[in-house]
């Protein structure tokens, strides 16, 4: 079973997803709407192959 990862741009209107497998090889590069549709899509995306690994990256953080 080959492993696939995801590397998620989590943003307030939109969401860039890259899913590359083991070699680092990309399989799917896409810009997802924040809305219901646009995060059901990303989810199905993952699924669809079958992502083993999505990092949790830390939160950037705006100062005023």
């Amino acid at each position: 079973m080959r492993s696939t990862y995801a590397g998620v741009d989590w943003a307030s209107e939109k969401h860039d997803v890259v899913i590359a497998d083991e070699t680092g090889e990309q399989i799917l590069a896409a810009t997802f709407a924040h809305d219901e549709a646009g995060v059901r899509g990303l989810c199905r995306a993952l699924v669809r192959h079958e992502v083993t690994l999505v990092p949790r990256l830390g939160r950037e953080v705006r100062r005023v």
